[in-house]
């Protein structure tokens, strides 16, 4: 119920016997909020990484709520709310009360260097707030070398001279600049690459 702020005169009867005059006053105004906060809404790291936001749910009203916790995130990102550190997807709060809820994100394993921004929500039918999180990838660096049909022996006739075809493939998420090509060889052997050099490589590109 919502009371605005005032004096309330009531009268208290005991029937036949005696009346009691009460005054309440009311000194602040009632809310019908709810208050979603976090100390740190921004984090940094790799593709590979987890980031655990936490955050503070406030019951603001003269009611119990039960909240429902949402986010709107992109596909491939995986977020998971827990209260009371066990996964849930909603959050019961007495009147005027704290709940602390964790937020796991967790990013798509390919998804390129940038800031990205997840809104979370904690909603009722009669109140609601919202978190914008920051998540900012920094990239990660990793890079495969294979053959094309993914073989790794061959045959070769001694004093022949055989070509193998190599690829290169930026499996991270930040652009590889300057891959220098080598071999480690047996005695007497000779390896050249064509060419030695790569010089740029975008993130899931080959090469």
């Amino acid at each position: 119920m919502q009371v605005n702020r005032g004096t309330y005169h009531f009268t208290v009867e005991a029937e036949g016997l005696a009346t009691l005059p009460l005054t309440i006053v009311v000194s602040q105004q009632g809310t019908y909020q709810t208050e979603f906060t976090t100390t740190q809404p921004n984090m940094e790291g790799n593709s590979k990484s987890n980031f655990t936001f936490n955050a503070t749910l406030k019951n603001r009203t003269a009611e119990q709520q039960l909240y429902s916790l949402r986010a709107q995130a992109a596909r491939g990102w995986n977020v998971v709310f827990k209260v009371n550190y066990k996964q849930a997807t909603s959050a019961q709060v007495e009147p005027n009360a704290i709940e602390n809820i964790q937020v796991e994100i967790t990013p798509p394993a390919t998804i390129e260097a940038g800031t990205y921004i997840i809104p979370v929500e904690a909603s009722t039918t009669a109140t609601s707030a919202s978190i914008d999180l920051e998540v900012v990838i920094t990239g990660s660096y990793q890079m495969e070398l294979t053959t094309p049909r993914g073989l790794l022996s061959s045959d070769l006739t001694a004093g022949d001279t055989k070509r193998i075809d190599l690829v290169v493939k930026n499996s991270g998420s930040a652009e590889l600049n300057d891959i220098q090509l080598s071999a480690n060889k047996p005695a007497d052997w000779e390896v050249s690459f064509e060419p030695a050099t790569v010089e740029k490589l975008t993130a899931g590109k080959s090469t």
